[in-house]
């Protein structure tokens, strides 16, 4: 269960009043950094002149439908989460800050461009191709199955710096049998 810090609003008021020329973005991970942001709290900070948006990757498409609401002209909802980017647009969020775009930016691309061409068949189906990604996200860290990924697909990324670890051999046959069908 992740757990509420009380501080919260304060910690972000204080940055963002510090640094009143820069234009900044709220980010939540619940699973990864085990405190959440709750809406009442990004409420109160969308208010603040230069916080303006969010970037919500908790998984929680309720929730994300209730930061959906406090969207408006200048403040910004994104969602983080892969697998929820044509349900966010749909629910009218704006747009996504999405993982799997280090590897395979056309896919996350024609759910954006279909979506908006108001061909939602075809965003829909983009949308369920990320699935043998995000799934292979098992494999190992997110950023080395990212890197070795993006490799695979012939975009240099370089490797993931210590203390991660490179793919075994079998997770990587694995992740090449995943992303054969991004191969065109």
């Amino acid at each position: 269960m992740a757990r509420r810090s009380p501080s919260s609003f304060t910690h972000y008021k204080t940055i963002a009043e510090a640094s009143p020329d820069l234009s900044m973005m709220l980010y939540t991970i619940t699973a990864k950094a085990g405190i959440r942001l709750n809406v009442d709290t990004v409420r109160r900070l969308a208010e603040i002149p230069n916080i303006r948006g969010i970037k919500d990757s908790g998984g929680d498409f309720d929730c994300l439908l209730q930061l959906i609401n406090l969207r408006r002209d200048d403040f910004a909802v994104f969602t983080g989460t892969d697998s929820m980017i044509l349900w966010t647009l749909i629910a009218g969020g704006d747009a996504t800050v999405a993982a799997t775009t280090n590897a395979v930016p056309n896919v996350v691309m024609s759910i954006w461009n279909n979506f908006q061409q108001g061909d939602v068949d075809a965003a829909r189906r983009a949308q369920e191709s990320l699935r043998a990604l995000r799934d292979a996200f098992a494999l190992g860290t997110m950023p080395v199955v990212l890197k070795t990924a993006a490799q695979m697909l012939g975009m240099p990324s370089g490797p993931a710096r210590s203390p991660a670890q490179p793919l075994t051999e079998e997770a990587r046959d694995k992740l090449a049998k995943a992303l054969s069908i991004y191969r065109t």
